[in-house]
């Protein structure tokens, strides 16, 4: 029996198959300015949810295991530039966001970007490694709330 994979399916196959790692990011206009210190709590929200983007990939303890999910908190650095950015330096400075992959083995699974724009506003750009989260996670309000942990994950 076959079955077809969905166009999302057939990507990420296709880009494994490649040796690529495929990641997704959004662009989101505000109208009005973003602080620094706005974009680095909406980042640690994100950072807080071990289920979602609180999380990062570990190597087994055991050879021929595989690696396993833990929960991470840090927040990956954030790029911030206040601008107000033209539409040319907004370009470059988008070429070079998508440009840095986000690693969930060897670092962060997700990145954030944000800038202050011509005309006023700003932008804020989450990206994140396809095996760490997918778009809707990204653009879904609940993961600008954290749930609480689970107690799996509880330390102490």
């Amino acid at each position: 029996m076959t079955m077809l994979l969905d166009d999302h399916g057939a990507m990420y196959l296709s880009a494994t198959r490649a040796g690529l790692r495929p990641c997704i990011g959004l662009v989101v206009r505000f109208d009005e300015p973003v602080s620094p210190q706005a974009v680095r709590a909406w980042a640690a929200t994100l950072a807080g949810n071990p289920l979602g983007f609180g999380r990062r990939v570990v190597g087994s303890r055991v050879p021929g295991a595989r690696s396993r999910w833990m929960p991470a908190r840090e927040v990956p650095p954030i790029r911030y530039e206040p601008g107000p950015l033209g539409r040319h330096e907004l370009n470059e400075l988008l070429e070079e966001e998508v440009s840095s992959l986000p690693d969930p083995v060897g670092g962060f699974g997700w990145q954030v970007a944000a800038a202050g724009v011509e005309g006023g506003g700003a932008i804020q750009t989450p990206r994140t490694d396809h095996a760490h989260g997918h778009g809707p996670a990204l653009r879904s309000p609940a993961s600008h709330h954290a749930p609480p942990a689970p107690d799996r994950f509880a330390r102490g």
